[in-house]
């Protein structure tokens, strides 16, 4: 590794600009050490009892997630299961006729419409569903409003906390929402009802050897003792030990296995997801799903563009790129269409999590990584800065 990151790293550590991240790169033809780059900084916690961090410190994935849930449904479809294009409402008869909010009347009573166009698990796994996280839309907190709900982050049964109307017609616009949450749901349904975690303990965390990934740490004592803090930076740049409880992370474990944002692992653990399918081994897909979980989906570019072309919505949804990039959307996570210089080839497939985690996975270039934290609020920028160099030092070790 070069050492511009380490350098940068090594000093926000010192500084307490940061208490401490793990990152993971893994290089297809093997440049990068024997299988991978692999190292810790700082410690667990800015707070009295911080360990130093490693790579197997646990953390809330958050958004990260998806990725996982995205391969579960995948899997299914190739066990003919599910089927990208069918009708949700097959397998959710609660999406059997979703209404679309359309605005509010005098009365503030929300108007709604029923949906002419079919909802599919492909409009789910891109977010052309409709479906919008409220904390983020507007429209949402002024409906739940109007319904006597509160807008909290969702822990609870995921029929009761996303079962919201939609946006839009499905495939006629891009908002970043929960319907990977309903996505983990159909995975459940059509495998018997079992939780989503026993569904990726079975056909994704054991056939990769992860040890401390889980939906539910209560369960699992060797996540809980390697769990780290939640450093926050308040406006004024100051970092406290510990975020305040605003709605930004989960304060007890959800009632349902949420797909889009409930899983808790480390460095080591995530790694091997992305990995996997950056070199196709065949341990979770075989390499037509993997082509069309890599695959931009979205006809029309313009809807994602423009929300990926706000700085605001930017800082959040591509942390650490900015605007400027082209972007399209896949089965798996946000593709670069034409690559982003000095740090991805065409094709790269990125997302994030909200405590400021990323991963991306660049097939052309055979290269794929992971920066793993949870520090707060999300799109901090000391943070994607430090994610930024180490993915530029990735690609120039490599060559």
């Amino acid at each position: 590794m070069g050492t511009a990151f380490e350098e940068a790293i090594n000093k926000a550590v010192d500084e307490k600009v940061i208490a401490g991240a793990a990152v993971v790169a893994v290089d297809k033809s093997g440049i990068l050490g024997t299988t991978k780059y692999a190292k810790a900084f700082g410690t667990t916690s800015l707070g009295k009892g911080g360990k130093p961090f490693q790579i197997d410190s646990t953390m809330w994935l958050a958004s990260c997630t998806k990725i996982s849930t995205a391969v579960s449904c995948m899997q299914c479809v190739e066990r003919g299961l599910l089927s990208l294009d069918d009708p949700i409402g097959k397998i959710l008869p609660e999406w059997t006729t979703p209404e679309i909010l359309t605005g509010f009347d005098e009365n503030e009573k929300p108007i709604l419409k029923k949906a002419t166009k079919t909802l599919t698990l492909r409009h789910l796994l891109t977010h052309s569903s409709g479906m919008g996280y409220p904390a983020f839309n507007p429209l949402l907190q002024r409906y739940l409003k109007a319904m006597g709900k509160p807008v909290g982050f969702p822990q609870g049964a995921i029929k009761d906390d996303l079962m919201l109307p939609l946006l839009f017609e499905p495939g006629e616009g891009w908002e970043y929402g929960g319907s990977i949450d309903w996505a983990g749901q159909m995975v459940e349904r059509v495998n018997g009802g079992i939780r989503l975690g026993q569904y990726m303990k079975k056909h994704i965390f054991e056939p990769l050897g992860m040890k401390y990934t889980t939906f539910r740490p209560s369960e699992h004592p060797g996540v809980q003792e390697r769990f780290i803090g939640r450093p926050f930076r308040t406006p004024d740049g100051k970092v406290i030990p510990d975020a305040p409880d605003v709605g930004m992370y989960p304060v007890r474990e959800a009632d349902d296995d949420y797909g889009g944002a409930g899983l808790y692992s480390c460095a080591e653990d995530y790694i091997k997801i992305v990995a996997s399918l950056l070199v196709d081994d065949g341990k979770l897909l075989k390499s037509e799903s993997i082509d069309e979980l890599f695959r931009p989906q979205l006809p029309d570019t313009n809807y994602i563009q423009a929300v990926m072309d706000v700085p605001e919505a930017a800082q959040f949804l591509a942390p650490s790129f900015g605007t400027g990039v082209k972007w399209n959307y896949a089965l798996g996570g946000a593709v670069a269409v034409d690559g982003v210089e000095e740090r991805a080839d065409k094709g790269m497939m990125y997302w994030a999590g909200l405590p400021n985690s990323y991963w991306w996975i660049d097939r052309r270039r055979g290269i794929c990584g992971v920066y793993a934290t949870q520090f707060f609020p999300p799109g901090d920028h000391p943070t994607q800065k430090l994610f930024t160099q180490f993915q530029k030092d990735v690609y120039a070790m490599a060559g």
